[in-house]
């Protein structure tokens, strides 16, 4: 029989186990494939939400410069143009990708004004004149035509914002002023396009209200793109051309984030930024060259990308190391249960002639056949279902190392070894010293992750593999510590009168099915599917509570003056439940104590701050004995402030510390800050407040309420904390974390099912022979499925116990090592948030799912036909 067809007829007889195998690999490899793509879609989702949310002048990259004249009479649109391409162009990849084209406008840097009849309201009109090369791109014609160069001899044609034309009751062929003439009203195509941010009275007018004068109106003009470059055919009204001031910009485009390195794209930002950059050559008619700086604030958003990034890998690579993990073992136990189920067949060849290594390579050959198939189908499913744009190389390299696992597997399996199965404390010279390494591993990958949790630009290596490190060190120490409880346990059904009991604490720790493998992958994969619940709540919980702090309460109104009356008026709305006004007492206020000298910023607030802060805090952060009674005067203390309980602050005298606080909620209180009585402050009723906390009644409706409150302060900014609560919860960060993570415990309770059947199947030719021979002797079936059930029982119980409690460390210390402040945006640090539901929920579903599975096993055992196997027996 040739080897061919000894390796087909192998496949085709009793295909499970192989099966099986073929199925872990195909797991393993979706996973391998799967989790760098999601890993790499959550990244530049990250950077694509950062920079869509960033306004003009936080986002873009723009530049600011003075043409000279005789380049402005050439008409300079052209050559400007040309040169922001050619520096776009020359900016290396993703900056050049995320650099839209560049905009420009031209801006008059002196304003018309001029009084108009009074019974427009307005005791002024200011006028500012813009001239945009590109206008009639970004806003639509509604009334008139647009400017001309040279139309009118004596006048400037401008188009103005049609609304702007109706408040003040402008028409077209009206003179504005000594210089301008409307020709036509327009309308913005989009005012939302962040790109009226640069030119921010080209979409809206303005009534400035002064107290002795009266309104105010400011408005814009804009004049035909040539005029910047017409200084010879200019009407004479007007001192225009060179004197225009350039602004040009370049856009950040969102939409073109694609597996963009942060750390790259900001080396690449710095690298722009650093030198000016020529607008306009020299020539013999113009020697003088003209160059622009460019300037962003960019930077410190991508810092914080990059550090929101760096949190997210650390927390995909550590969960992802618990199904990885389990997938491992589950490969050994298949691998295992394949041989077993070779191991007639490998006598019988082995009588013939065959000789180990030829066994092997037959082995091998079989878990080629197998993996490779497997490994592929699982990458190909994987790279369709989720996106990303990892590398295919990197991808590959994955799924083709997987591929030769089963190869490697069986042949190290085939031919066995000597030696008991059983699980104990003891061990070889060998079990020591690798035990040993890895422990010294792991607690070197723990201490260089913690090293760098306060500094550096990234987590190395070493560091990333601390919670799989320290995983397998754990499950070491359960490996050595596992034989203990079931020797109590042992001993405490041995004087007990049921068998049952008896013998099957005796194979579980005498024989337990699959020897060590089975409390590896129970006690890896329970530690790291809790730890990543965990990781997960502290991430959704930390997230709640930054919004919290930065809002105070349910709305947070700031902007206008809020008066005690306003305030009064806001309470009465309907569904408000508390109104509490912070006044500023003074921005250097000096703080003396026994530790030194401080000049404090000094907020003002009242007793309602406590009902305020009700409905976001379980306890108030600010403390009742704020507004008590008694001297000397209660204060709260934040921020650079000497570390004293009492000391004299001016204007109050003498004060002691009721609580420190790192964050004033709903507050941006300075460096420095001491939060008073309102009441014992002199003057307090009287100081100006621009912040209103508001607390809503359970049954209120947030947009309602803040309808209504925006009808009373006109310009009032408005944050409600359902609102940023539920775009949080939508973001990237949480809701790209929470898929993987529910992707990861799905595969690691798949992977945890298969390999307590897989170690139920290794036991089960020697399990059904015993189960004849007490089956004979009077033991009934029920029995029997009992015995089975102690076969792997207690390896599920005790193993699931360490690993619980393993995974509880595992998370507190990425915890303590990775900053969730930049996954969140909260301003302290997070600490671990243990919910008892979410515990429950994992530890049950584990249970459950390895519950089942010895059931279903049970089960099976329990139909063994005696008598086939006594006779399999007697041909043994």
């Amino acid at each position: 029989m040739s080897l061919a067809l000894l390796l087909a007829r192998q496949l085709r007889h009793r295909p499970w186990p192989t099966l099986l195998l073929a199925l872990t690999i195909a797991v393993a490899s979706a996973l391998a494939t799967a989790v760098p793509r999601l890993s790499s879609d959550l990244a530049d989702r990250q950077l694509a939400q950062r920079l869509a949310a960033l306004s003009a002048v936080q986002g873009d990259v723009s530049g600011h410069w003075q043409p000279s004249p005789a380049i402005a009479a050439e008409g300079p649109w052209p050559g400007y143009e040309e040169a922001m391409e050619e520096i776009r162009a020359a900016q290396p990849e993703p900056l050049g990708s995320l650099l839209a084209p560049a905009q420009f406008v031209a801006r008059y840097p002196t304003t018309e004004s001029f009084a108009p009849p009074a019974d427009t309201g307005f005791f002024a009109v200011t006028l500012t004149a813009y001239a945009d090369p590109r206008f009639a791109d970004h806003a639509d014609l509604v009334d008139g035509a647009w400017p001309r160069l040279g139309g009118d001899p004596e006048l400037v044609e401008v188009v103005v914002l049609a609304s702007a034309a109706e408040r003040a009751g402008w028409t077209v062929g009206q003179q504005l002023g000594k210089s301008f003439r409307i020709v036509g009203t327009y309308r913005p195509k989009d005012e939302a396009d962040v790109r009226w941010e640069h030119v921010e009275l080209g979409r809206r007018y303005l009534e400035l209200v002064d107290p002795d004068r009266g309104v105010e109106f400011s408005a814009a003009v804009f004049v035909d793109p040539a005029l910047v470059g017409g200084t010879t055919t200019a009407p004479e009204a007007v001192l225009m051309g060179a004197v225009f001031s350039i602004d040009a910009w370049f856009r950040l485009d969102a939409s073109a984030v694609a597996d963009v390195d942060v750390a790259a794209l900001t080396a690449q930002l710095t690298a722009l930024l650093a030198n000016p950059w020529v607008v306009h050559a020299p020539t013999e008619d113009e020697p003088a060259t003209e160059e622009v700086r460019l300037a962003s604030e960019l930077g410190a958003v991508l810092t914080r990308v990059e550090g929101e990034q760096r949190g997210s890998r650390a927390l995909v690579a550590a969960s992802a190391a618990g199904p990885l993990g389990v997938a491992a073992a589950l490969v050994v136990l298949a691998a295992r249960l394949v041989a077993d189920r070779r191991r007639a067949t490998l006598t019988l060849t082995s009588a013939r002639g065959l000789s180990p290594r030829q066994q092997r390579r037959l082995a091998a050959a079989e878990g080629a056949l197998v993996g490779l198939p497997a490994s592929v189908a699982g990458g190909v499913v994987a790279w369709a279902a989720t996106p990303g744009r990892v590398p295919g190389a990197v991808a590959w390299l994955a799924v083709a190392l997987l591929a030769a696992v089963p190869a490697a597997a069986l042949a190290w399996q085939t031919v066995p070894r000597a030696g008991r199965r059983d699980l104990t404390p003891r061990g070889g010279r060998a079990r020591l010293v690798a035990e040993a390494l890895v422990l010294v591993a792991g607690v070197a990958a723990a201490w260089r992750l913690l090293g760098r949790a306060d500094g550096g630009p990234g987590i190395d290596l070493l560091g990333a593999s601390a919670p799989p490190l320290l995983a397998l060190a754990g499950c070491l120490a359960v490996l050595r510590a596992y034989p203990f409880p079931l020797r109590w346990l042992h001993g405490l059904l041995r004087p007990r009168r049921g068998l049952t009991g008896f013998l099957g604490s005796a194979r579980a720790l005498r024989e337990p099915a699959g020897g060590a493998i089975p409390v590896l992958a129970v006690a890896l994969g329970s530690a790291l599917a809790l730890s990543s619940a965990l990781l997960l709540g502290t991430l959704t919980h930390d997230t709640e509570r930054a919004v919290w702090e930065r809002t105070g309460s349910s709305l947070q109104v700031s902007g206008p003056r809020i008066t005690a009356e306003t305030a009064e008026r806001i309470g009465a709305v309907d569904g408000v439940a508390a109104v509490a006004r912070i006044s500023e007492g003074g921005s250097s206020v000096r703080l003396a104590t026994e530790e030194g000298e401080a000049h404090v910023r000094v907020w003002l607030a009242d007793r309602s701050l406590l009902d305020a802060y009700a409905v976001a805090f379980d306890s108030p952060p600010v403390p009742a004995s704020l507004f008590g009674g008694g001297e000397p005067a209660p204060v709260v203390v934040g921020g650079e402030v000497p570390d004293a309980p009492s000391g004299t602050l001016d204007q109050l005298g003498p004060v002691h510390r009721v609580a420190r606080l790192d964050v004033l909620p709903g507050v941006l209180p300075g460096l420095g800050w001491v939060l008073v009585d309102a009441e014992r402050w002199p003057g307090g009723d009287a100081a100006k407040s621009t912040l209103a906390l508001v607390a809503l009644a359970d049954d209120a409706d947030p947009a309602a309420v803040t309808a209504e409150i925006r009808g009373m302060l006109k310009n009032a900014r408005i944050a409600a904390a359902a609102d940023e609560l539920d775009q949080l919860r939508d973001s990237p960060t949480v809701s790209g974390l929470t898929a993987i993570f529910a992707l990861l415990a799905a595969a690691t309770s798949c992977l945890l099912a298969l390999a307590v059947a897989a170690a139920q199947l290794l036991g089960s030719e020697s399990r059904r022979g015993l189960a004849a021979v007490l089956n004979t002797l009077g033991m009934p079936r029920g029995s029997l499925r009992a015995l089975t059930a102690w076969e792997l029982g207690p390896v599920i119980v005790v193993a699931l116990g360490f690993g619980l409690a393993l995974g509880v460390g595992i998370a507190a210390l990425l915890v303590r090592a990775v900053d969730f402040a930049a996954l969140t945006g909260g301003a302290t640090a997070a600490a671990l948030v243990v919910d008892p539901a979410t515990v429950g929920a994992v530890v049950g579903g584990l249970l459950a799912v390895a519950g089942a599975t010895i059931a279903v096993s049970s089960a099976l055992a329990g139909r063994a036909d005696a008598a086939q196997q006594l006779r399999i027996g007697e041909d043994r």
